[in-house]
């Protein structure tokens, strides 16, 4: 614990930073996803969801502090204790921050307003949309079950890079999280196509006509049901990763 602290002390500055910026994301995240809820301004919801997640794509950068590894490989602490610390920064430090910021803020709103509750509502929303385009047997809470591990992959990559460039640790740092997240999108892209893509086929080969209804239906549900397997590839490949931090760590 000693020499957790130590590595604590020696990147207290970055994260001293990190944490204000993240108080400051959640918190603006709330309260613009509280307006939006408040008003049915749908588009304000995407600008709240990208705010309220960029503490937790951007924790690795922390560790980007210094781009000469003299200062931290001399740090008396194990191989096995520098990357520990890193991942429990990340994974769970960064959370329950966010975590408490999110809950605090909406213990406030409640003295205020009914619709404190901002999560609930957005989920009920969503909810109420797909039911009113046909697709009653499914829900927003099913399609977000399985996220958070494919959500962690962004980070953990960002931070395998972080920990081994030599050269520009939070440019790199960043295009890592950028382009995970584009690869990450464009694959529930291709999915969704491919979903799409075998439900007008199979009206095509039974001599139906297009519904586009039923199609959107076929995908969502298949895609509901697909979560699963993605979300196992992405822990999968989550821990691969974080065994090759340590790994890393070791040489």
């Amino acid at each position: 614990m000693r020499r957790m602290g130590l590595l604590a002390r020696f990147y207290s500055p970055t994260i001293r930073i990190h944490m204000i910026l993240s108080v400051i994301c959640v918190l603006l995240s709330y309260l613009i996803q509280l307006l939006a809820v408040l008003q049915e301004w749908h588009l304000l919801l995407s600008l709240g969801s990208i705010l309220v997640y960029m503490p937790f794509y951007t924790a690795p950068l922390v560790f980007a502090r210094y781009s000469d590894r003299t200062l931290s490989l001399s740090l008396p602490a194990s191989t096995f204790e520098k990357p520990l610390f890193a991942l429990l920064y990340c994974f769970v430090v960064t959370p329950l921050l966010m975590a408490l910021v999110w809950y605090c803020s909406m213990g406030v709103a409640s003295l205020f307003t009914s619709h404190a509750d901002v999560t609930t509502c957005i989920l009920n929303m969503a909810d109420r949309q797909l039911s009113e385009g046909g697709i009653s047997n499914l829900s927003v809470s099913d399609l977000n079950r399985y996220r958070w591990v494919t959500e962690m992959l962004a980070p953990m990559i960002a931070l395998y890079v972080v920990l081994n460039v030599r050269r520009s640790p939070v440019v790199f740092g960043i295009v890592a999280i950028f382009v995970t997240l584009v690869v990450l999108s464009l694959t529930g892209g291709i999915i969704a196509g491919v979903y799409a893509f075998k439900a007008g086929f199979d009206a095509a080969i039974a001599g139906n006509e297009p519904d586009e209804k039923a199609i959107v239906k076929t995908i969502m549900d298949s895609v509901s049901s697909s979560m699963w397997i993605v979300s196992a590839v992405a822990g999968v490949i989550n821990v691969a990763i974080a065994s090759l931090i340590f790994y890393k760590a070791r040489k």
